[in-house]
């Protein structure tokens, strides 16, 4: 009777759909907690035999341990996109991010979270892609830094500190202090991504169209500025979903087309571009943003509890 009643309550509970999440991650713990990360490989029947390397850093709604890897590296930015060809939506996009990279996602640990808003540890950042460089195969010419939000923020920084380890680096929803000395990054190609209903909206946009004038005062020529019209705080945080907005076909082609020397991918040609500019449309179909899916996880954790107080009534 128990199980009948409990068979019952759960057909009719929604539950967070990162729980059972397919996606072959390869999780990493030799460098100890500071930090935990995973490794996805291309999918595909023809993986590129070096692919091109995407270390992206999550932001503050990710925080967690080793045991959390399989839910909040899916939450956004690459994760998402993977995630999503691995449930079978294949799009252009979910193609390129799961079949054309070696995608390292460290996550940040959960005991700096609250009350202090953490930040990246950037050696510690460093000795993942130390790490990853010993022991897989890619493509040295190829190596992205993304980020969003916290990892945003401290994707400048990790930038400045390393400016010859990366081909490219963009980085949504996070912005620098304009007090940073910009002078390393004048031959990196960067993109970073700004929406007008972010925080204070036109003083988000304001900050990064600062932070582009300030590296252009210094000469710099390779840093592009993608303003998202929106996202839609209707929908759900506007916030959130520039953890995803961002991180479609365009994004993944702009990568593809960049190199340490400066050569050309193939990659680019083989699939559809979209139409660049402020991917509004995007930005619509991000829904899934980070809260909702912790709020899912959330459910899904009180709906076990309360099959459990169930079962015990039944007995009883």
């Amino acid at each position: 009777m128990f199980f009948s009643a409990a068979f019952a309550l759960l057909s009719c509970l929604s539950f967070s759909p990162f729980v059972n999440a397919q996606v072959p991650f390869i999780h990493h713990n030799e460098l100890g907690d500071e930090y935990f990360f995973s490794v996805v490989k291309p999918a595909g029947n023809s993986p590129p035999a070096k692919p091109a390397l995407n270390l992206f850093l999550h932001g503050t709604g990710s925080v967690g341990d080793f045991g959390e890897m399989d839910v909040k590296l899916l939450y956004n930015g690459p994760g998402r996109r993977i995630k999503e060809y691995y449930d079978g939506n294949i799009t252009v996009a979910s193609k390129l991010a799961a079949e054309q990279f070696l995608t390292v996602m460290p996550i940040h640990p959960n005991d700096t979270f609250y009350p202090d808003v953490p930040e990246w540890n950037l050696g510690r950042v460093k000795a993942v892609l130390d790490f990853v460089q010993q022991n897989y195969d890619y493509d040295q010419d190829r190596v992205y830094l993304t980020g969003y939000s916290m990892g945003a923020r401290d994707g400048w920084k990790m930038a400045i500190a390393y400016p010859t380890s990366f081909a490219a680096v963009a980085l949504s929803a996070g912005e620098p202090d304009n007090t940073t000395d910009f002078r390393p990054l004048l031959n990196i190609p960067i993109m970073h991504y700004a929406g007008t209903k972010d925080y204070e909206g036109a003083s988000n946009v304001a900050r990064a169209n600062e932070t582009q004038r300030l590296i252009e005062a210094l000469g710099g020529t390779k840093v592009e500025l993608t303003i998202i019209q929106g996202p839609d705080p209707a929908i759900s945080p506007a916030h959130n979903q520039m953890a995803n907005a961002p991180f479609f076909e365009d994004h993944f082609n702009w990568l593809l087309s960049k190199s340490l020397s400066g050569a050309t991918s193939n990659t680019e040609s083989s699939v559809r571009p979209s139409s660049t500019g402020s991917n509004t449309g995007g930005s619509q179909s991000s829904t899934n943003n980070e809260d909702s899916a912790a709020s899912s996880l959330r459910l899904g954790i009180v709906s076990f509890a309360l099959i459990a107080f169930v079962g015990v009534q039944v007995l009883l």
